[in-house]
């Protein structure tokens, strides 16, 4: 069995699409009552999270500005 730290190394270096492909197989493989579980979960937080906003305890952050973000750590892991 390969050790987690290594694993996470090599799918590091995977390419975008190979790492998409990766996070797919991954998801599909959870179990059904687990996957309830965590989508239970993302709904209460998104409440949470929808509320705060509304509250004004939470500010929105522009998608292009996030998505930026993550571009430019991935660029950072590629290195």
């Amino acid at each position: 069995m390969m050790d987690g730290s290594v694993l996470t190394k090599k799918a590091l270096e995977l390419s975008a699409v190979e790492k998409v492909y990766l996070i797919d197989a991954l998801w599909s493989s959870l179990d059904s009552s687990e996957q309830k579980e965590i989508d239970r979960a993302w709904v209460q937080e998104s409440q949470i999270r929808l509320n705060a906003y509304y509250a004004g305890d939470l500010a929105a952050t522009d998608g292009e500005d996030v998505l930026a973000t993550v571009k430019a750590s991935l660029k950072v892991h590629e290195l």
